[in-house]
């Protein structure tokens, strides 16, 4: 399971709403809706799940372990 944290109330709000559709079309026939500031949030929220979920495949994948070592030592820096 994803996890996301430093969320704020009004982006876990939309993250929730955007779970709650059934397609990518009909997240963004309602991201179209939005202010274009809540456009551009919306955008930032979807590419924050498409980086989170590559990041649990990442850690699930022992293949990758070599890769994940560098990555956690650059980012303890």
């Amino acid at each position: 399971m994803i996890s996301i944290d430093g969320l704020t109330k009004k982006q876990k709000t939309m993250l929730d709403i955007m779970w709650s559709m059934d397609s990518l079309e009909e997240i963004h026939a309602w991201q179209a809706t939005l202010p274009l500031e809540d456009q551009y949030l919306c955008e930032v929220l979807m590419k924050l799940v498409a980086l989170a979920f590559i990041d649990e495949a990442v850690d699930q994948d022992s293949s990758l372990s070599e890769a994940k070592q560098v990555i956690d030592h650059v980012s303890q820096k």
